[in-house]
């Protein structure tokens, strides 16, 4: 469970850094954002990003965790890409579905231990 929180945070994390290049907001939003707001999901992106790797590492310690996180990452990449290939319009759906969805399964894990 934790390590689907982790590959949730990822895809979460590349689709907030998806969208805060500038090039790829009129076809994913629709319009351009300022630079403030795509500041602000850069930050997002890399912090999800990092939390990834930390629920690898809770899920399968830091040896393992270290290993694992790029598989997961690797994954997370490749939903993101599908996304924007085929799917742009729904790629603010998955940053923003991403986040709750991993803290919900991080709740689970924390209450299956």
């Amino acid at each position: 469970m934790m390590l689907l929180a982790a590959l949730l945070l990822a895809c979460a994390g590349f689709a907030a850094l998806y969208l805060a290049m500038s090039r790829h907001q009129p076809e994913a939003l629709g319009r351009r954002l300022d630079e403030r707001v795509n500041r602000r999901l850069r930050l997002l992106g890399w912090t999800g990003l990092a939390a990834a790797y930390l629920a690898c590492v809770g899920a399968l310690g830091w040896a393992r965790g270290s290993v694992a996180i790029a598989g997961v990452l690797a994954l997370g990449a490749l939903v993101v890409v599908l996304f924007g290939t085929y799917r742009v319009r729904a790629m603010a759906w998955l940053a923003r579905i991403g986040t709750p969805c991993a803290l919900l399964c991080l709740v689970i894990a924390a209450l299956l231990r």
